[in-house]
């Protein structure tokens, strides 16, 4: 049977449905692609729909219907007859044809039941909308075992668990729980959302449909248990009917098939656009701010983050059939003068210059009577004309000096919605930079315009200066050329104190000081081999921070004065952590230098390997102060994370300071970093915290530091 033939089918005679029933079960139909299955299906079962149309297992039949889908549609329900008054089959194996891609509506087990008898009858694709159990419990983590056991044994690709569903509005496949589209009718564009979020996604067809914005294709992520984003993305890109791609994101998945996902979105010239929710607390460090690697993988692998919801809608138009390379600064043209202050503000605050027009370009709007202020912002609200408006927005296109402009809108907007947007809309015409607008007032019909005319559109300040901020931020990919799959969590570890961890740092080409370990239990010599002063440790595998504990004495400059702080260690961790274990004391020689930096190797759950520059003695705990990258690292990435760090300019020689060995510092970063490369016994996570940084040409020691291995 041909698959046009298949998709027409909505009933039969009983015979002939007998024999096509019959050749359905007998495997006897032509593959079809997974892009074709998953997103232009010729026919859809719906397996435990219900007949409550308003209700969310009822949903996808109501807006299949409504949107026009011309593909067949098998509800299936063994109970009923009718389904919402359409034919309802008893099982798969009853179909009168082939289905290329079924939505489960049922949950746990009897789910992953349904997804075996979708494979038994050949099925190509599986979205599952089913909860299974609750995270982290043991009856999820078998349930998932099994779905993946099911699909792989069938050969069934699965979306999901806990998708709500796919939307392609071209073709009118409406396969989706969600109720933001049974409000509005659907646009076809050539954006793609991927969201984890299924709400996300329903969100952002409402406020795109609300501006006559289309999309190519909606889809709900899910738990992307076999089906990944990076996968999905990656034949997306294929298509020439997609400009860009929105990521909602709750965590990263697959890090290897969304790197590669970047790349091909990179080559063809399709932007990727993300917003991503921040990781639970628990699962990073206290010293990196909350997103850090995350947005290390972003920057690496050319994917533009956005801070503002609001943003990943509206940043996208300004970005297509443009490349990245980072930018400078922005022009703001206003014609709302309180608007233009404060996005400007709001751009200061985000690090972003604002560069005015310079005096001749001032000149040459004087002679056609357009007067503009000494401010950065070009301000022409005391007399908003289109023509001026026009004019200066010419001069801001053509100035060297930005690298994007965005003309505020103001009231105009509003009560003369074409007229204002007009002179927007003529310069982008002609433009060779990205020419945005925020529009200051609600004016609905002047946002439907400019999103008509291609010209990305923001609603509100704190937005505008989002979307500026993530253009100008936008590099090409510059990840290492090794891809991490993602790395199943193992159960057990070992830690490494000072002791043990610091000789590993020393094979990595990191000085280490001169140091005594003495032994638990055993007696402080009675003389050492270096000259003081000294510092004493305590060594142990179970304590962090041991200055907090008393674990830890400086600038001792005798061997009285050592033994004394020796006994006095060792009772007072004894005191304070009973349950530790003490491996002995290490004694050192203070060392001195310019300052203090922590650098540190860490397995991200959602990222993978990275590495942390951050200044020492817990500064960045307390201040943000850091560089993250993806593990490995090259020396130039690590002389651009010694630039980043602010608390470092104090070597890099500012105000005349003197400067501090870099090169040393640079090379330690790159050290660290290839612990990336260590696979047995794997290092989870390690710190040379301190690492002390001497004058130019002295080099740098490591003072501390710990390990965490497999």
């Amino acid at each position: 049977m041909r698959r046009e033939e298949a998709a027409t089918v909505a009933a039969s005679e009983p015979a002939a449905e007998a024999a096509q029933a019959a050749e359905l079960r007998a495997g006897a139909r032509e593959p079809v692609e997974l892009a074709e299955a998953l997103l232009r299906p010729s026919s859809v079962a719906l397996i435990g729909v219900g007949d409550d149309p308003d209700q969310a297992q009822g949903r996808p039949l109501r807006l299949l219907r409504r949107h026009g889908f011309q593909g067949a549609i098998y509800p299936i329900d063994p109970s009923r007859r009718l389904v919402q008054g359409a034919r309802a089959w008893p099982t798969l194996a009853a179909l009168p044809g082939p289905v290329d891609h079924a939505l489960i509506l049922l949950d746990g087990d009897a789910a992953i039941d349904a997804v075996e008898d979708c494979g038994r009858v050949r099925i190509p694709v599986v979205t599952l909308h089913s909860t299974l159990a609750p995270k982290s419990s043991m009856t999820r983590l078998l349930q998932i075992e099994r779905l993946r056991a099911v699909a792989h044994q069938h050969g069934v690709r699965v979306l999901g668990p806990g998708s709500s569903g796919i939307v392609v509005p071209q073709t009118g496949l409406a396969l989706t729980t969600e109720p933001a589209f049974a409000a509005r009718e659907m646009n076809a564009g050539r954006f793609v959302v991927l969201s984890h979020g299924g709400s996300a996604m329903g969100a952002l067809f409402s406020r795109g449909a609300a501006r006559d914005l289309g999309f190519a294709a909606l889809i709900s992520l899910g738990g992307e248990v076999d089906l990944s984003l990076g996968e999905i993305g990656s034949r997306a890109a294929d298509d020439a009917d997609v400009d860009a791609f929105l990521l909602f994101l709750h965590e990263l998945h697959h890090t290897a098939a969304l790197a590669r996902f970047a790349a091909k979105a990179h080559d063809a010239g399709k932007p990727i656009i993300a917003y991503k929710l921040l990781p639970d607390a628990a699962a990073r460090p206290p010293a990196e701010p909350a997103g850090a690697a995350a947005e290390a993988f972003f920057s690496a692998h050319g994917i533009v983050r956005v801070d503002q919801f609001e943003t990943l809608l509206e940043l996208a138009p300004m970005m297509v059939r443009r490349r990245p390379g980072r930018g400078r600064a922005a022009a703001l043209v206003s014609t709302a003068e309180c608007a233009g202050s404060l996005v400007a503000d709001r751009l200061a605050r985000l690090g972003v210059a604002v560069d005015g027009l310079d005096h001749l370009a001032r000149e040459r709007l004087a002679q056609q009577d357009v007067a503009l202020g000494d401010h950065a912002v070009a301000d022409i609200s005391a007399a908003p004309k289109p023509e001026a408006l026009r004019a200066v927005l010419d001069e801001a296109l053509g100035a060297p000096n930005s690298d994007v402009v965005l003309a505020v809108l103001g009231a105009g907007a509003e009560f003369d919605p074409e007229g204002a947007v007009a002179p927007v809309v003529a310069a982008a015409q002609h433009a060779d930079k990205p020419l945005a607008a925020l529009v200051v007032p609600e004016a609905p019909e002047a946002l439907r315009l400019l999103s008509g005319a291609g010209i990305a559109a923001f609603r509100t300040p704190e937005a505008a200066a989002d979307g500026l901020r993530a253009f100008l931020a936008w590099t090409p990919p510059s990840a290492p050329a090794i891809l991490w799959e993602d790395e199943a969590p193992r159960s057990g570890h070992r830690v490494l104190h000072a002791g043990q961890a610091m000789q590993i740092f020393r094979l990595l080409g990191i000085p280490i000081p001169t140091m005594l370990w003495v032994r638990r239990g055993a007696p402080m010599p009675k003389a050492l081999p270096f000259p003081p002063p000294y510092v004493v440790k305590a060594l142990s595998p179970d304590i962090e921070h041991r200055i907090d504990i008393g674990g830890m004495a400086l600038g001792l400059e005798t061997i009285t004065a050592v033994q004394v702080a020796a006994h006095d260690i060792v009772e007072r961790v004894g005191a304070a952590r009973p349950d530790a274990f003490l491996d002995g004391l290490m004694v050192q020689r203070l060392e001195r230098g310019l300052a203090e930096v922590a650098i540190t190797f860490r397995r991200d759950p959602e990222a993978g390997p990275v590495v942390t520059l951050a200044m020492g003695e817990g500064i960045s705990e307390i201040y943000g102060d850091r560089a993250v990258r993806l593990a490995p690292i090259d020396r130039a990435t690590a002389y651009a994370m010694i630039d980043e760090v602010k608390g470092l300019a104090r070597i890099r020689g500012h105000r005349r300071r003197p400067r501090g060995d870099l090169d040393t510092l640079a090379q330690a970063l790159v050290a660290m970093s290839f612990f990336a490369l260590i696979t047995a016994p794997r290092v989870l996570a390690a710190a040379v915290d301190p690492l002390l940084v001497r004058a130019e040409g002295e080099g740098a020691v490591a003072l501390d530091g710990w390990m965490k291995t497999e």
